[in-house]
């Protein structure tokens, strides 16, 4: 006999749903980062781990592989469990006992997919009735930490860098052929753009505008760093489409949700956490009290750039692998071996180390095991350009520096 309608079971409130989705494409964004970048989590010679302090003791292997293969494998259990949350806390202490020490793990896509896992623990899977206040909350949270992160990244390219070196790059690797007086004058339409698609996914009124400029963005961003431009960087493409379909989940069919309830989530504690981290905490890197890289500003060209060059001997000694990425001219020091630390490190560990003169210091250190001599190697770090006029302030180090 044919159940009446009536007596069906009843369908998922509408934010039930969208955190369902939501948990699943931060599952699914945090897996493939994971299995992009691997070596961010794995003993490598010269990038990994980076402890914080010389206190900290690294893993062993294989004691990496297996905190490795735990984290994927709490992964996958969260992503079909029906109630996750004790699962997702206990891969978040996993997560936080791994990551803190290790500098080598604060990427801002981890940082972001690890704070909205740990938001949704808290979701109201049993009665999302009775508690869909909370649920609303949750996601507003998460709608928070997107309209932020839209807003410090523009705010970082507000820049010479930016106009004069990243963005025609940017253009021309997507295939758009403008001319480079006019891509100057018109540059900074650009950063002030993405800050406006933050504030405007703020408002009912702007939402939808903003959110087809949003996915536009991350479509242009992915045809100029993927494989059909500059081929770099593999690990923000799967951010890119993760971040395409969280705008939809996160804020697609949502006027009714005001602004006020976006900012003003005062009655979910972590909402709190997600205004320091993410609303508060990025402007104090620009004191140098906070990282550069977890202050979302990629593609900027406001942070710290490194070089280590080398002479004949050492850069023999480096194993072949790194030593593929060796550019070889000689100079006027001696020098015949030259190393871009970013792109070395995203050959390497298939992300960019992040870049802090400190990370930069304890690479140099590295490959100066392999030195007889401590003026063998040399370390050139480049301070972010200043904002407005592209000057840059360079420090060199040797292997004898303390």
């Amino acid at each position: 006999m044919v159940r009446q309608r009536s007596e069906r079971k009843p369908n998922q409130p509408e934010n039930l749903r969208r955190i369902t989705r939501f948990k699943w494409i931060v599952g699914l964004g945090l897996a493939v980062s994971f299995l992009i970048a691997p070596g961010i989590w794995l003993e490598r010679q010269f990038f990994t781990p980076m402890p914080i302090a010389d206190a900290f003791r690294p893993l062993p292997p294989p004691l990496d592989l297996v905190v490795f293969v735990a984290l994927l494998v709490l992964l996958g259990a969260i992503l079909f469990a029906r109630r996750p949350r004790p699962l997702i806390l206990a891969w978040v202490v996993l997560f936080a006992l791994r990551t803190l020490w290790d500098q080598a793990t604060w990427q801002p896509f981890l940082l972001m997919y690890a704070f909205f896992l740990f938001t949704i623990a808290f979701a109201a899977w049993d009665e999302p009735q009775r508690d869909r206040n909370l649920n609303a909350a949750v996601l507003n949270t998460g709608r928070f930490v997107v309209v932020t992160i839209y807003v410090w990244s523009g705010l970082s390219k507000l820049s010479f860098g930016f106009v004069h070196f990243v963005l025609p790059e940017l253009l021309q690797s997507a295939g758009v052929a403008l001319p480079t007086a006019l891509v100057v004058r018109l540059g900074l339409l650009f950063p002030l753009g993405e800050i406006a698609i933050g504030l405007g996914l703020l408002l009912p009124r702007t939402r939808h505008l903003c959110l087809a400029a949003a996915i536009f963005m991350h479509a242009f961003v992915l045809l100029a760093v993927g494989p059909l431009g500059q081929n770099y960087n593999t690990v923000v493409w799967p951010w890119n489409v993760a971040m395409i379909a969280i705008l939809v989940v996160l804020f697609r069919g949502t006027a009714e949700v005001s602004a006020r309830a976006i900012v003003f989530n005062r009655r979910f504690p972590l909402h709190l956490a997600a205004v320091a981290l993410f609303g508060v905490l990025p402007g104090f890197s620009y004191l140098g009290l906070w990282p550069t890289y977890l202050s979302f500003r990629l593609y900027s060209d406001q942070y710290h750039w490194a070089t280590i060059s080398m002479t004949p001997a050492v850069r023999l000694k480096l194993p072949p692998r790194s030593r593929e990425e060796v550019t070889v001219a000689s100079d006027d020091d001696g020098y015949d071996g030259h190393l871009n630390v970013a792109y070395w490190s995203e050959h390497e560990l298939g992300a960019i180390i992040p870049p802090e003169p400190r990370v930069f210091r304890e690479v140099a250190r590295r490959v100066c095991a392999l030195a007889d001599d401590p003026l063998d190697v040399r370390l050139v770090v480049t301070a972010p350009p200043d904002r407005w006029t592209g000057e840059e302030t360079r420090t060199t180090r040797y292997c004898d520096a303390p």
